[in-house]
């Protein structure tokens, strides 16, 4: 076989479960690539090394350094706020002891104002003193035109009045600090990122120069920095950029750290020499935002081609006790935060009679997830929990549902323009799909008719009427588009794309593979703009 470039990829999970990041390096290794994925040390896989049957390499650095940093640095910020206070009360003690002369201080500011200060002083005391009552007036001038139009609710009496007002100017209060809260802690997550950021750096580079990869693969936004530091270093080197998302638009962020992350990508689009991402929408969202990335070459989270036809084992049945008369829906996945799970759960006891909501998966939410199972379905008769599968068996897992479900909720840019691993897990099972009305979602969905849209706004009643909709004579038939969208859509149509964008970066110099791509017309990339709903068009 040809010996072809070395490539580094870098990760910031330890690999065990990101299957997209193992399918592209099975598929270079196998092409004659020699790839080494650098990633990190976690709960899922304390090997410092693995060799996978392709002959790609899995190096994890041990990151237990930065908890120990992190703890240090917590310390450290303790120490500080301890000797800050020291000092003001070292300060206030020192003043306090001339109680003398503070007092010639004060008679020598009233002699300095003289009469004339005087009066000014206390004319603007009476003016703020008017304007907080002609303030307070007016508020109540305002509420009692409200209570006219509502006639059916009493007046409340004039201490009633008086206490909405104080509780009110308390809430705006508290509504200030909180947000002044927030942003100090938004500024606190994003110096937080840069710290981490330079310390996985310092823990990368060493593997990278173990390596002395000829391209290096940087998976999803926080990698990239590093990618690009050690470029700027080694010219020669090629950069390729996975976007795996809508990086800046991921759940959770702050607006700073929003702001944060589009102003590295608007840094380092142009030093990219590939760009890779998951779908149509996100390239096209990444070429409107940032003009200098390279055209993006579409490889989506499809799974291996079938070598045969599902079969149910009956392992998810038993795992989760659920009898032979009953249906399963299933959420398999990890549990985070605004994927629609907590309403998927307070939805699920509505589900017709003889259906049971099984949740296959792992993450930090999974005890508040269980805290409402719990409240709704106190037998667990319609709500059952099971540890995840591995990825090795999860089609033999999966084949025992009835349907699958992606219910992720409309919080972000990032949500609307999804396709999960599940998009194409669910389907080579042969289970049909359950999904959010989103672009990328409804496109598969309803053009390969392999499952029915949920409502935007999850509740028991709609997924109630969702699923009574489908009769066994549908299931079957969204059965069966189910196999055919398998055999059609796998991971050999995108694998072919990857490799052409590596064959190119081999054939050409960093410059010029950018040139050649922007020029070359292929099925994989794309241009054009995707609509954005209203409320979604943050940039």
């Amino acid at each position: 076989m040809q010996n072809r470039s070395r490539v580094a990829a870098l990760v910031l999970n330890s690999v065990s479960r990101d299957i997209r990041v193992c399918k592209e390096a099975d598929s270079l290794a196998a092409a004659g690539f020699e790839v080494t994925v650098i990633g990190m040390v976690d709960r899922t896989a304390s090997d410092v090394e693995t060799v996978r049957r392709s002959g790609a390499t899995i190096h994890r650095v041990n990151m237990a350094a930065w908890a120990m940093h992190r703890k240090y640095l917590r310390e450290a910020n303790r120490s500080l706020l301890a000797v800050i206070a020291l000092v003001i009360a070292t300060v206030g003690i020192f003043v306090l002891s001339l109680g003398l002369l503070l007092d010639e201080f004060w008679s020598q500011i009233w002699a300095m104002l003289g009469f004339s200060g005087t009066v000014i002083v206390a004319f603007l005391v009476v003016l703020i003193g008017w304007a907080s009552r002609r303030t307070l007036r007016y508020q109540r001038s305002a509420r009692k035109k409200s209570l006219a139009i509502l006639a059916d609710r009493p007046r409340p009496s004039s201490s009633r009045k008086r206490r909405d007002i104080t509780a009110e100017t308390l809430g705006n209060l508290r509504a200030i600090l909180a947000s002044g809260k927030f942003f100090v802690f938004a500024i606190l997550r994003v110096l937080s990122h840069r710290r981490r950021s330079a310390f996985i750096r310092s823990h990368f580079f060493p593997e990278l120069e173990r390596i002395q990869p000829e391209i290096v693969h940087c998976h999803d936004l926080p990698t990239l920095p590093i990618g690009i530091a050690w470029c700027r270093r080694n010219p020669s080197t090629r950069l390729v950029f996975d976007s795996h998302e809508l990086y800046e638009q991921v759940a959770g962020l702050s607006t700073l750290e929003r702001w944060y992350w589009r102003r590295q990508l608007r840094r380092f689009a142009g030093r990219v020499d590939g760009f890779i991402t998951v779908n149509e929408s996100i390239a096209a969202e990444h070429a409107r935002r940032y003009p200098s990335l390279p055209p993006a070459v579409v490889v989506r989270n499809a799974t291996m081609l079938p070598k045969d036809e599902p079969r149910d084992r009956g392992l998810l049945r038993a795992a989760a006790k659920v009898r032979s008369d009953e249906r399963i829906l299933l959420y398999q996945g990890g549990y985070a935060k605004e994927r629609g799970l907590e309403a998927l759960i307070r939805a699920a006891p509505e589900l017709p009679q003889g259906w049971v909501l099984v949740m296959m998966g792992w993450g930090n939410l999974q005890g508040h997830l269980q805290t409402i199972a719990r409240a709704v379905d106190p037998l667990q008769e319609r709500i059952r929990f099971i540890p995840p599968a591995k990825q090795e068996v999860l089609r033999d897992w999966t084949a025992g549902a009835d349907l699958g479900v992606i219910p992720y909720e409309n919080t972000c840019l990032n949500h609307w323009f999804c396709s999960p691993n599940k998009l194409w897990e669910y389907p080579v099972a042969g289970v049909p799909i359950l999904a959010s009305p989103f672009p990328e979602l409804r496109r598969e969905i309803e053009g390969a008719g392999i499952g029915r849209l949920l409502p935007e706004a999850l509740d028991g009643p709609g997924l109630r009427r969702v699923v009574e909709s489908i009769d066994s004579e549908a299931l079957e038939e969204m059965k069966t588009a189910c196999h055919e969208f398998a055999r059609r859509d796998h991971w050999g149509v995108y694998q072919d794309r990857l490799l052409d964008l590596y064959r190119r970066l081999e054939k050409t110099g960093a410059t010029e593979s950018r040139q050649l791509l922007e020029v070359k017309t292929v099925s994989a990339i794309v241009g054009g703009a995707e609509v954005i709903p209203a409320g979604n068009a943050g940039t």
